[in-house]
C-alpha cells in the first residue's frame, strides 16, 4: 500500500490556505463589534499580543505535527507519541466535525442570500423586513437543509480534488478576492473621493485683474496674488464692464481692482485703496478668495513701506510702527448679504425635486413588471411601447412640474431669493430637469429589470449628482476627468442654471448650453424602447422583483 500522500506545490497556496481556515466570519463581521464593545484599543492590543503566543504557536505545532506524522490526526498522534496519544487525534476531528456543521449552517444561510439577492428579493433597508426574511430563512427546514447540503457538496467537490488541485487551487482564488472586498473596495472608494478632491483645498479658482496702474509694483502685485494658493490670473481686464460680463458668464469668481497711483501712493508711504469684487454664489469661495488676494496685498505692500520708511533713516522697529498698508475693500456680487439661504436654495429645490422624479418614475414603472400587468399597460398604446411609455411619464411630469412651481413660489416669496435673471429661463430650465431625469429612470428599469435594484442605483445616482454638482467643491478646481463626470448628471446643468438666472442674472444666451445639455439626456428612452417592450411582453421579467 501506498504511503504517498498530497503536499502543498508552494509555500503561497499553504499560507493561503492556512489563513482561510483562520480568518472567518466572526474575523470579519464580529471582531469590530467585539473591539468597540471592550475598549478599543485597549482590547486589540491584548488580541494581538495572544495571536502571537497562542495563534503563531499553535500553527508551527500543528505543522511539526503534520510534518512528523505525515498521515491524518490520528496516525499523527499515534506515531509521534504513542496509541496513547490517538484519542488525542480523534479529539481533532471531532472539533473540525463539529465547526463544519456551524459553517456549513451559515454558508446555506449565504448561499440563501445569494440567490435571493439575484432574484432581487433581499434589497431592502426595512429592518423589520430584513428580520422577517432571515427568520423565514432559517425556520424552513427544507430551504434551510437544502441550501446546507448545497454549500456542503460544493465543499466535498472541492475537497475530491485534493491538497494541490482543490484546497490550494480554490485558496488561491478565493482568499485574494476576499482580500479585494476587505481592503482594496474600501481603497479603491476612498481614492476615489481623493480623486474628486486630490487638490485638498480649493486651488486655481480663476479672477480677473483690472490693472489701472500698470507700473512695475502694480504688476508685482498682480503675480504676488496668482502665486495664492486659491486664486489664479485668468485675465486681464481693460474695464469693470468686461470683468462683471466674465462674472456672470461662469468664467472668473472674482474681480481685483488696482487703483491708478498704487505705485506712487505706496513708495510715498500714503494710503491706498484695492477694491476686491468677489462672487457670493459660493460662500466657501468667497471667503477662501478673500482672505487669500488680502493676505497677499497686505504682505506685499507693507514689505515696499518697510523698505521705503527704513531707506528715510528709520530703524526696522520705527518703521514697522508707521506702516500704512494697503486698504481693502471687499465687495460681494451678487449675495451681498452672505445670505446662506441664497446659497441652500440652488442646492436643496433640485436635489428634492430630482429623488420626487427618480423615485416615482422608477415605481411607476417597476410595479407595472412587479405586478404582472406590463403587458396590458403595453396595449394602452396600442402595442407602441412609445405611446405607452408616454402615458405613464407624462403624467408624473406635469405633477412634478406643479411641486417644482410650489418650491419655487417658496423660494422667491418666502425664502427672499433674489430673481436677478429670467424666470421664463429658470421654468425652461425644470421642465427639461424633470424630463431628463425621468428619462434616466426609464433606462434604468430598462436596463436593470428589477424594481427594488433600480430604486436603489437610482438613488445612489441621485445623491452622486450632488457630489458633482459643484455646490459644495467648485467644478473648475476639480481634477479634471472628474470634471468631465460631473457632464454626466442633468443635476450639474440646472444648478448652473439656477445659479446663473437666480443670483448673477446671466443673459438668457448663457444658459443655452446648459439647456441642450439636459435635452440630450431626454433621447435615452429612444434608445432603450426595445429592451423596454421585451421586458413589458416576456413573462421571465415579471412578479420577481
Amino acid at each position: 500500500m501506498s504511503d504517498a500522500r498530497s503536499n502543498w506545490s508552494s509555500k503561497t497556496g499553504m499560507i493561503l490556505a492556512a489563513t482561510g481556515s483562520a480568518v472567518g466570519l466572526g474575523a470579519i463581521w464580529k471582531f469590530p463589534y467585539m473591539a468597540g464593545a471592550n475598549g478599543g484599543s485597549a482590547f486589540i492590543i491584548p488580541f494581538i499580543l495572544m495571536v502571537l503566543f497562542f495563534g503563531v504557536t499553535l500553527i508551527l505545532a500543528e505543522i511539526i505535527i503534520g510534518r512528523a506524522g505525515r498521515g491524518s490526526s490520528v496516525t499523527s498522534f499515534r506515531r509521534i507519541g504513542g496509541k496513547f496519544w490517538a484519542p488525542l487525534g480523534f479529539v481533532g476531528v471531532l472539533c473540525a466535525f463539529l465547526i463544519m456543521t456551524y459553517y456549513s449552517t451559515v454558508g446555506g444561510w449565504c448561499l440563501t442570500y445569494l440567490f435571493e439577492a439575484i432574484m432581487g428579493n433581499a434589497a431592502s433597508s426595512d429592518l423589520a423586513m430584513l428580520e422577517k426574511t432571515f427568520l423565514k430563512t432559517v425556520s424552513t427546514p427544507v430551504s434551510a437543509i437544502l441550501y446546507q447540503t448545497l454549500f456542503l457538496a460544493i465543499t466535498a467537490g472541492v475537497l475530491i480534488f485534493g491538497v494541490n488541485k482543490g484546497i490550494e487551487r480554490i485558496s488561491k482564488v478565493l482568499m485574494p478576492l476576499l482580500f479585494v472586498l476587505m481592503i482594496v473596495l474600501p481603497v479603491v472608494s476612498f481614492a476615489f473621493f481623493a480623486l474628486l478632491f486630490n487638490q485638498g483645498a480649493i486651488r486655481n479658482i480663476p479672477i480677473a485683474v483690472l490693472d489701472q496702474d500698470n507700473t512695475t509694483l502694480s504688476r508685482k502685485a498682480v503675480q504676488m496674488i496668482d502665486d495664492t494658493p486659491t486664486a489664479m490670473v485668468a485675465y486681464g481686464i481693460q474695464g469693470m464692464d468686461e470683468g462683471e460680463r466674465l462674472m456672470r458668464e461662469g468664467r472668473i469668481m472674482a474681480i481685483v481692482q488696482i487703483p491708478a497711483f498704487f505705485e506712487k501712493n505706496i513708495l510715498s508711504n500714503s494710503q491706498t485703496r484695492l477694491e476686491n469684487y468677489v462672487s457670493g454664489t459660493n460662500i466657501t469661495v468667497n471667503g477662501l478668495l478673500s482672505k487669500d488676494i488680502q493676505t497677499a496685498v497686505t504682505t506685499f505692500t507693507a514689505g515696499i513701506q518697510l523698505q521705503v520708511l527704513m531707506k528715510q533713516g528709520l530703524t526696522q522697529r520705527q518703521a514697522m510702527a508707521q506702516l500704512m498698508p494697503v486698504r481693502f475693500d471687499k465687495h460681494v456680487l451678487f449675495n451681498p448679504h452672505i445670505n446662506y439661504g441664497y446659497y441652500l436654495s440652488p442646492s436643496f429645490m433640485p436635489m428634492m425635486l430630482m429623488i420626487f422624479v427618480v423615485m416615482v418614475t422608477v415605481f411607476a414603472i417597476g410595479t407595472e413588471l412587479k405586478h404582472a400587468t406590463a403587458r396590458e399597460w403595453l396595449g394602452t398604446g396600442n402595442g407602441s411601447v412609445a405611446a405607452a411609455l408616454a402615458g405613464k411619464v407624462l403624467p408624473i411630469t406635469a405633477v412634478m412640474f406643479l411641486i417644482s412651481l410650489v418650491m419655487l413660489v417658496i423660494n422667491f416669496k418666502i425664502v427672499g431669493t433674489p430673481l436677478n435673471g429670467s424666470l421664463a429661463v429658470i421654468l425652461a430650465g425644470t421642465l427639461l430637469f424633470i424630463l431628463s431625469y425621468q428619462s434616466i429612470s426609464v433606462l434604468i428599469v430598462s436596463l436593470l429589470a428589477n424594481l427594488r435594484l433600480s430604486l436603489s442605483i437610482g438613488g445612489g445616482y441621485s445623491v452622486l449628482a450632488f457630489t458633482f454638482s459643484g455646490l459644495t467643491f467648485p467644478i473648475m478646481a476639480m481634477w479634471e476627468p472628474m470634471q468631465w463626470v460631473s457632464k454626466i448628471f442633468p443635476f450639474t446643468f440646472y444648478t448652473d442654471i439656477f445659479v446663473d438666472q437666480m443670483l448673477r442674472g446671466t443673459p438668457w444666451v448663457y444658459s443655452l448650453p446648459d439647456l441642450c445639455y439636459m435635452s440630450l439626456f431626454i433621447v435615452l428612452p429612444l434608445l432603450c424602447l426595445p429592451r423596454l417592450k421585451r421586458v413589458c411582453t416576456e413573462e421571465k421579467f415579471w412578479g420577481r422583483l
